[in-house]
């Protein structure tokens, strides 16, 4: 297999700076200090970090570097610190955001070497989702391994060396996928080992499929037999979870050397040397490496640095290159370990409480309300009109005005009523006179032409007495005026028929609700609800449905129907006009129903909308 080198583009912005720091960093403290600046950028929500180092000689811990370098370490960062240090396990301590003041996440993992903690790594956060946590301590586990190595290796590498490392881990993370990324650290390895050939294998459980990634070709040139016997050394490294070098050295741990030999004998090289990558306990790839040439202590050493810091990078590399549809069997596979396997209490507990609550969802019942606006209108609508065309000469009324039956609204000008009744009344006097003229003279024809002038001018008089009677404009009942302001219009004309106002009765009232199109197939002439008005929220009142509208009205922009409903009794204070909230009861259904009756349609018209 031949691989070039890929182009992987390295990080920018501020990753880059604390990268480039990294690289320039000149002993521990430094070191620690530039560390803890790319895991402010690794971690989101970053706030405070702290390394602390036992002090050589004794059994105190000292803080080694803290970032933001100014930064106080709080009480809440203190305490994991002094959590982890005492039972020596990775330690969280979570606040949600609430009146106790402002969230946080607070996390500590220890570093253990030969079985004593010889450092703390820690920082603090903003407030986490519970979902969210596990997360952020594998990626500080994974960050830790680097102060594990500090800690273990610095006697014996130079911060170069270290800096190399983190190189490389950075490459595989920043790497398309996870092939890609073997293949370069295979290349960059094989240049910092001045060896012939790197290969690396990833390990599928127990066994080694086939090797991911070799540095050179020409292993792969000599064809597949060779590969075979590439790949069994490696199973036999994995198998053993040792260091195996070939030849062995002096002193060596005896181990199972017979592939590695195999390899040896393969290619001519002088040298094989095959190193675990573990995590967590367990081997989850392998490196092999060897040429005409041995690999000197330092770097042996190095390898098996690199391996030590590379396992966690390749474990998360791997999981983030996985198909939506290997996350979801990984997530099945958790959770039905949760909840059949021993142990998660809580998830137990919680998977139980869920089914009781799909349960009471499907089983239990209770009343669907629909709701809607509404207004209160009076059940009747008396519209005063202008019994005559005149003018307008008094305005007793205003809208909002409480009247009386026969109370006087408005009254119109008569002074040509009257004019023209002066006039009617002479004409009529004329005729009569002239009337009794005739009769003296036995003028029978004049007598009934005259008659019948005296009877038109009559007929005249009394419509005009007629309209004089009207001149006035009464209330019809007792009622509200809801409409209607004369008082402003003084002098103006009104034809017969304009409307003057328009009175409503103040004992009688009804209920105009606007209830929208998903829900008024529910609603049938009978029902009840209950309405609370705006002005008398701590009153709700009684109603029963009349009528439900057929027609719809467009109302921003959806389709509303009115469903009118009447009252069951009244209470003082009610006035025309006022608005509030309806809710009509239309019958009991499952709860699941009843939280759902506005998304099931919803749904239903949305994968009718996109289905072919």
């Amino acid at each position: 297999m031949t691989a070039e080198t890929p182009a992987t583009a390295g990080p920018s912005g501020a990753a880059a700076d604390a990268w480039q720091r990294l690289r320039g960093a000149v002993g521990a403290e430094e070191h620690a200090r530039a560390w803890l600046a790319l895991l402010a950028e690794f971690l989101g929500g970053f706030r405070v970090g702290v390394v602390v180092v036992r002090t050589p000689g004794a059994d105190a811990f000292e803080s080694l570097a803290v970032h933001p370098p100014d930064a106080e370490i709080g009480a809440d960062l203190s305490i994991v610190c002094e959590a982890a240090l005492a039972e020596g396990r990775g330690v969280t301590r979570r606040r949600a955001a609430g009146e106790a003041g402002p969230g946080f996440l607070a996390l500590a993992y220890p570093i253990v070497v030969d079985d004593a903690v010889q450092a703390v790594v820690a920082c603090d956060c903003a407030a986490r989702e519970p979902a969210e946590i596990p997360d952020l301590a594998r990626r500080l586990q994974w960050g830790a391994a680097w102060i594990e190595a500090l800690v273990r290796r610095r006697s014996l590498l130079p911060s170069r060396r270290l800096i190399e490392v983190m190189d490389l881990t950075a490459r595989l993370l920043e790497a398309a996928d996870t092939r890609l990324g073997l293949n370069a650290l295979a290349l960059e390895l094989r240049r910092l080992l001045e060896a012939d050939w790197v290969g690396l294998a990833v390990a599928e459980g127990d066994r080694i499929d086939e090797v991911a990634a070799l540095s050179h070709g020409f292993v792969a040139a000599q064809g597949a037999p060779l590969l075979t016997a590439l790949r069994t050394a490696m199973q036999e490294c994995l198998d053993q979870g040792e260091d195996i070098l070939v030849p062995p050295p002096p002193a060596a741990v005896p181990l199972v050397r017979r592939a590695h030999l195999a390899v040896l004998e393969a290619v001519e090289a002088r040298q094989v040397v095959s190193v675990p990558v573990a995590v967590d306990g367990a081997v989850a790839a392998v490196i092999s490496v060897g040429g005409r040439g041995a690999l000197s202590a330092e770097q042996i050493e190095f390898l098996r640095l690199f391996a030590t810091l590379v396992g966690p990078a390749l474990r998360l590399k791997r999981r983030d290159d996985r198909s939506l549809l290997a996350h979801a069997g990984e997530v099945a596979r958790t959770g039905l370990a949760r909840v059949f396997g021993s142990g998660h209490v809580g998830t137990k507990l919680g998977l139980l409480a869920g089914l009781a609550v799909v349960g009471v969802l499907v089983s239990a019942s209770a009343p669907l309300r629909v709701a809607g606006p509404a207004t209160l209108e009076g059940s009747v609508h008396r519209v005063v009109t202008a019994p005559i065309a005149g003018f307008v000469a008094r305005a007793e009324v205003r809208a909002g005005d409480t009247v009386k039956a026969g109370d006087l609204l408005a009254r119109l000008d008569d002074r040509e009523l009257q004019i023209e009744k002066a006039r009617w009344r002479a004409e009529r006097d004329k005729y009569q006179r002239e009337h009794q003229r005739a009769l003296a003279e036995s003028e029978r024809t004049r007598t009934q032409v005259l008659r019948a002038q005296i009877d038109q001018a009559q007929a005249r008089l009394d419509l005009i007495e007629e309209q004089l009677a009207r001149i006035e404009v009464r209330a019809p009942f007792d009622g509200l005026v809801v409409k209607g302001d004369l008082s402003r219009a003084l002098g103006a004309p009104v034809q017969r028929g304009d409307v003057l106002f328009e009175v409503a009765p103040l004992d009688d009232y009804r209920i105009a609700a606007r209830i929208d199109e998903r829900d008024v197939a529910l609603i049938e002439p009978g029902q009840t609800g209950t309405l609370v008005l705006s002005s008398f929220p701590d009153r709700p009142l009684a109603l029963r449905v009349a009528r439900v509208s057929p027609v719809a009205q467009n109302e921003d922009g959806r389709n509303l129907f009115r469903v009118e409903g009447d009252l069951a009794a009244s209470i003082p204070g009610l006035r025309p006009g006022m608005q509030g909230i309806v809710k009509i009861e239309t019958g009991d259904r499952p709860v699941s129903d009843v939280l759902l009756h506005r998304v099931r349609p919803w749904l239903r018209t949305t994968l009718w909308r996109w289905s072919p």
